[in-house]
């Protein structure tokens, strides 16, 4: 079944909007509801955004045990295309349950999405979750993206959309809040590199550790040039459904 779902996310753009449901489906509890249902390892989502996948917590586990083994007490954590929310929620929740204790700022650019996430860190107040509505990126402005609506996996920046919000780099973006990350979750469908190129100030300072993930052999190389030119290395992959998460630090 992976590698099935694996080549329909390649060849159907859409379909990442709709990937949880499926996977969903093959588990008997969780299904939607018209109130707020326990997800995952213990926090909360309203149930106009679950699903099955949600609520059996098998929704990227593999890949979010292993970061959250790496994330140590009192960290900063970006979550950079935050979506509606279970990453940031997630990670926040394992810290709590391991008696760590981290910051997770997330970004979601995409209007219903940014309300969903919203929603959804409104019902676990007691987890240090915050969201901005921003797009990161390589220059400080506007930018147009792609989505179809809420809880649409698969938005992303294109010249093509018809969607435009607001974009800042994350040098600009510490520069005028802060904290400064010490590790960097990013998903971002293929925008990795130009992430990277707005956080030339952030990787020679504070050099936080990063996970992304990598969905073409340009972004790859795109990511690739900008870490190794500020010394950093790559020392895990995750393999899941959609595509390979890689992890960098400083050497």
């Amino acid at each position: 079944m992976t590698t099935g779902l694996r080549f329909l996310g390649a060849i159907l753009p859409s379909f990442r909007g709709i990937d949880y449901r499926v996977i969903g489906r093959f588990h008997k509890t969780g299904g939607y509801s018209d109130r707020p249902i326990v997800c995952g390892n213990g926090f909360r989502m309203s149930g106009i955004t679950s699903n099955a996948g949600y609520v059996s917590g098998i929704n990227e586990r593999p890949l979010l045990q292993l970061l959250s083994g790496m994330i140590g007490d009192k960290s900063i954590v970006y979550n950079i295309g935050a979506n509606i929310g279970y990453t940031a929620l997630w990670l926040a929740q394992n810290a709590k349950t391991k008696n760590k204790t981290i910051s997770v700022i997330a970004f979601e650019p995409e209007p219903e999405n940014f309300a969903l996430h919203s929603e959804n860190v409104a019902l676990n107040a007691e987890l240090d979750v915050r969201c901005e509505m921003l797009a990161i990126g390589d220059a400080d402005g506007v930018i147009r993206m792609v989505s179809n609506g809420g809880g649409d996996g698969a938005a992303h920046v294109s010249d093509d959309g018809d969607l435009q919000v607001d974009s800042l780099t994350l040098d600009s973006f510490i520069a005028r809040q802060g904290p400064a990350p010490d590790w960097i979750f990013m998903d971002v469908e293929g925008f990795a590199g130009e992430c990277l190129k707005g956080a030339q100030t952030l990787l020679a300072s504070k050099r936080p550790r990063i996970a992304l993930e990598v969905h073409s052999a340009q972004e790859d190389e795109c990511v690739r040039s900008c870490l190794k030119s500020h010394n950093y290395g790559k020392f895990a992959t995750q393999e899941n459904i959609w595509g390979r998460f890689e992890f960098w630090k400083p050497n």
